[in-house]
Formats: structure tokens, C-alpha cells, sequence
């Protein structure tokens, strides 16, 4: 009970600190866009899931989900594979299971009218600190969702993260 009023004073605080972040209407992730040809990657596509059965490579399909590009046709492909094998290194579950949790992230935050940009997001949790230990990406995942969903913007919630969750800095 005596705890009410510290949770009301935090969320209240994270709301004045907070800024605008514009909504394009106009981004339509793959997981809204009409569906396409995709060839044999299809099948995948279906599912907001990639498995280990998937002929698809987790970088082809995380481009797909969550960018509407073919994967041939992304021009920051290079990055957003070499991101994701860093992530692997970082995090405790496997570069399939990063893929399946950032697909995830990214449609609750389109749910939410709230933007996603693959690289930017990718590169944040690249810059969360470790401290000397495997940690969980999904946790983060939803930690990031959670921060986010009261109108924080990418920068601020990475901020946080990356700062030891001290500080939310309005910059």
C-alpha cells in the first residue's frame, strides 16, 4: 500500500520527462502489408514464429517481418546480420530466438502506434551492458515494450537501459 503512491510519483515523473514521438501512419510492417509473393520463404511468413525447421535464415526473415523488404533489396542487410550475430554473443538465447522476440517487440509497438526501426533497435540492445553475465533478451524485450508504451522514444528507453536503469534522461 505505502508503495501506491512511490509507483503513482515514477509514472507520473516518466510522463513529464517524456516527449512526442510522431507516428507515420504510412509504415506498414510486413506482418499488416498485403501478402506477397515470397516464394519459398512464404510459409515462414505465416508464422510470427521462426523455427529451427524454417528453410529460412533468421536474418532474411527478420527483414521480411519487420520491414516489408526483400532481404536482397535492404540495403542495410550487412548490418542488421552482423547485429545479430553480436546479439548472440551478448544474450542467452540463440540468434532464432533474438529474431523471434524482436518480431514480437516490434508488432506490440506497431499494435500501439508506436515506431519501429530494425537497425536502431538492434544496435540499442547491442549497448546494453552485460555486467559480466549472459542476460535475457526477451526480458529486455519487454522491458523496452514497457517503457516505450509510456511514450518514451527509442533514444530515451536505450538510455535508460544502457545507464544501469538510474536515470531516464528527457534528451
Amino acid at each position: 500500500m505505502r508503495y501506491r503512491y512511490l509507483y503513482s510519483f515514477f509514472y507520473v515523473f516518466l510522463l513529464a520527462a517524456c516527449e512526442g514521438e510522431s507516428y507515420d501512419a504510412s509504415y506498414k510492417p510486413y506482418f499488416e502489408n498485403e501478402a506477397k509473393d515470397l516464394g519459398k520463404a512464404g510459409n515462414e511468413l505465416e508464422s510470427d514464429f521462426i523455427t529451427f525447421a524454417d528453410e529460412i535464415n533468421e536474418v532474411d526473415w527478420l527483414i521480411l517481418k519487420t520491414t516489408g523488404y526483400e532481404p536482397d533489396e535492404y540495403a542495410e542487410r550487412e548490418d542488421i546480420s552482423r547485429l545479430l550475430e553480436l546479439l548472440d554473443t551478448v544474450y542467452s538465447e540463440d540468434k532464432r530466438m533474438i529474431a523471434n522476440r524482436t518480431v514480437q517487440t516490434a508488432k506490440m509497438l506497431e499494435e500501439n502506434q508506436l515506431h519501429f526501426d530494425l537497425k536502431a533497435f538492434l544496435e540499442g540492445f547491442a549497448e546494453i551492458p552485460s555486467e559480466g553475465s549472459m542476460t535475457v533478451f526477451g526480458s529486455y524485450c519487454q522491458h523496452y515494450f514497457n517503457l516505450r508504451s509510456n511514450d518514451l522514444s527509442h533514444a530515451q528507453v536505450i538510455n535508460y537501459m544502457v545507464s544501469g536503469r538510474r536515470e531516464i534522461n528527457p534528451n
